[in-house]
């Protein structure tokens, strides 16, 4: 399951996670009765939270992605977040929930939120599978799937170096 050297040890099982998606998009619906609602993406760590959230969800939405970076191959952010894809889609006067994987330092998170600000939403809104509840952020998720140990998380989406992302649970990734 891990590479030469390292050990993936579970955090959260399969069974546990799509409980929780489930019981998040029931959240999301309730919140978000009606209005035109987009959700937005993080690639390419929040694809599989992405796509199981939104099959559970049953009211009218649409789907965008953004791809930010600030990791690249190390286990600490680089603190300096490029944008690697921009959304297209109009977001002024919409209802916009940014679905992320994790939060962790907050740099990226915190990047984001102002961009999106900046562009005019009738509301945003951040669901974060994973929340390390360490970071200092411009605007706090209102949607949390769990709270995450201060560890190196990889699997469902989350990824080292490109790595890990296939996992069906969340591991803590260490070396031997």
């Amino acid at each position: 399951m891990a590479d030469q050297g390292e050990v993936v040890r579970p955090v959260f099982d399969a069974e546990t996670i799509a409980r929780r998606v489930r019981e998040l998009a029931e959240e999301l619906e309730a919140f978000y009765p009606t209005g035109d609602l987009i959700l937005l993406g993080t690639l390419k760590g929040g694809f599989i939270f992405l796509a199981d959230l939104v099959r559970q969800i049953r009211r009218a939405l649409e789907i965008d992605f953004l791809v930010a970076a600030s990791y690249g191959v190390n286990k600490t952010s680089s603190r300096q977040v490029r944008i690697l894809y921009d959304p297209v889609t109009l977001l002024t006067s919409r209802h916009v929930v940014l679905v992320e994987d994790i939060i962790d330092s907050g740099t990226t998170l915190n990047s984001l939120v102002r961009l999106l600000e900046a562009r005019g939403p009738a509301s945003l809104e951040i669901c974060a599978l994973l929340h390390k509840r360490k970071a200092d952020l411009v605007l706090e998720p209102r949607f949390v799937g769990f709270d995450a140990p201060d560890e190196f998380l990889v699997g469902y989406g989350l990824d080292y170096a490109q790595r890990y992302r296939h996992l069906p649970f969340v591991g803590s990734l260490s070396t031997e």
